[in-house]
């Protein structure tokens, strides 16, 4: 090999790439095996903070390794515009979306057209909250007036019609005198993301159906591909060092699958978010402002992580273009319906059920509250770091805030996956390839 000095960041990047693929071994009723996994990443991320940073060879102006990791891209590309082709056919054929997120996504654009609120009392776009939470219904009496052995049938009917007169049965509505907790529990059905993924797809739900769904996230997740293209390429990363990054990003198995193919919503956050840290790199405050803005009108987790950028813009115009942004998205659904609004898109984050995906699932309450005030102390101080500007390595900083967030959580989704994975994948190539400080945003 003509550079051998980049065999260990090639080797990083493939290893990594295995080690995400365990992941599909180890899933429900593994917690602490997860738990595990997470531990080996940061093995990994302390490895790269401390070992002496030395750059590898670069192969860039080598015309054979600059077409062959091209080539690979170009691969990467294709495979995930080959999902994405099959995710809008089979979803245009069935009429069906695979996943509850898509799904919920979906029926909330659906909701919107006829003039109906997703975020509403009454609202019920989320299946999955409406078993969990059927106890606490019936207890506030307003439970199906329907028999428990025919919900579920009765249910599928308005999955498929949105039919107000099935929805009546299934959850009365709360009579004018009703209590506090029948008004909280009807508010809680709701669409649980931000009004962004909805007004995407609602969009374009009349001419296309329910295929906006993996059209709008597939197209998210090429925007993600190239915003992360951009970083490397005003990173310094170059054609190979930065080609073989981005090609990790796009084989990453969590991220087709669950993004493009199942239509998980959480590559809306991620895309804003990573325009935000392009934004800051590139000193765009009015830009940063809104992508921020966006990232949180997406959902809440992984967004409000990329929020320190207002504060390492230290910039008027950022930190008003992200609150008038933020303010414009928000504001018609609150005027619209606050407490639906409350219930669904921030409350429901307090009553998030563990399971079995999270050691937390299986550790003593005491253990649970010890690790993740340590943690919280972790990220508080990575947070610091990143905003006094006394750590230069960005990527480094994003992956072990990411990654110790996902570590506190009571749920371990694969979904979470690329909430940590996409900043590895950078943190890899910041150690190895990347021009030195290349987070510095202040530099000219």
């Amino acid at each position: 090999m003509k550079h051998p000095s980049l065999l260990p960041y090639v080797a990083c990047l493939f290893g990594f790439e295995v080690y995400l693929g365990t992941f599909r071994f180890l899933d429900w009723n593994q917690g602490p095996a997860r738990a595990g996994l997470l531990g080996l990443v940061l093995l990994l991320l302390l490895n790269l903070r401390f070992w002496p940073h030395r750059r590898s060879g670069d192969a860039d102006g080598n015309r054979h390794w600059e077409r062959a990791v091209l080539a690979v891209v170009a691969l990467a590309v294709i495979w995930n515009i080959s999902v994405m082709t099959l995710a809008i056919t089979q979803t245009m054929k069935t009429g069906k979306i695979r996943l509850d997120q898509g799904q919920n996504t979906y029926r909330a654009a659906q909701e919107l057209w006829k003039g109906r609120n997703p975020y509403a009392q009454g609202a019920l776009l989320d299946r999955y909250s409406y078993d969990l939470r059927m106890p606490e219904r019936v207890a506030a009496g307003i439970g199906p007036t329907i028999p428990a052995s025919g919900v579920e049938a009765e249910m599928d009917r308005y999955w498929d019609t949105l039919d107000p007169a099935i929805r009546a049965k299934l959850l009365p509505v709360v009579p004018p005198a009703g209590s506090e907790s029948a008004r909280r529990e009807a508010s809680l059905l709701g669409y649980k993301y931000g009004p962004v993924p909805v007004l995407f797809a609602a969009a374009l739900a009349p001419p296309l159906g329910a295929a906006s769904v993996p059209v709008t996230n597939g197209a998210a997740c090429l925007a993600l591909f190239v915003i992360i293209a951009l970083i490397l390429t005003r990173a310094g990363a170059g054609v190979v060092g930065g080609g073989l990054a981005l090609s990790a990003v796009m084989v990453d198995p969590w991220i087709t699958y669950n993004y493009i193919l199942l239509s998980a919503s959480d590559v809306w956050p991620l895309l804003f978010g990573f325009a935000a840290v392009l934004c800051a790199m590139r000193r765009w405050h009015v830009a940063l402002g809104l992508c921020l803005a966006l990232a949180i009108g997406s959902k809440i987790f992984p967004a409000i992580l990329y929020l320190p950028l207002l504060i390492t813009a230290r910039s008027a115009r950022a930190a008003l273009a992200f609150g008038a942004a933020a303010i414009a998205l928000f504001l018609p659904w609150t005027i619209w319906d606050a407490r639906g609004l409350f219930y669904n898109f921030l409350y429901w984050i307090v009553l998030v059920y563990g399971d079995s995906t999270s050691w937390t699932h299986y550790a003593a309450t005491s253990v649970v509250v010890t690790v993740r005030i340590m943690l919280a102390l972790f990220i508080a101080f990575l947070l610091f770091m990143l905003v006094s500007g006394r750590e230069r390595r960005w990527a480094w900083i994003f992956a072990a805030v990411n990654l110790s967030v996902v570590a506190a959580a009571s749920a371990f989704h694969n979904n979470y996956i690329p909430w940590f994975s996409t900043w590895v994948a950078l943190a890899i190539a910041e150690f190895f390839v990347c021009a030195d400080d290349i987070y510095a945003f202040n530099r000219d």
